[in-house]
């Protein structure tokens, strides 16, 4: 199963939310969604307007 976790720089609560994947372990791949449109689009078609978002 791949994670994928669409952050912001300096937000705290994708740094958090990165932390608590590194100590249960779990590998995940970081998107930055102010450098990434696509991404950005995808994520608000999801419905969420905030970071983060883990997939």
């Amino acid at each position: 199963m791949n994670v994928t976790v669409y952050s912001k720089p300096g937000c705290q609560q994708c740094k958090f939310t990165c932390l608590s994947l590194d100590h249960a372990g779990i590998l995940y791949e970081v998107v930055d969604l102010t450098s990434n449109t696509a991404a950005l689009e995808y994520v608000q078609d999801l419905g969420y307007s905030q970071a983060p978002v883990v997939i």
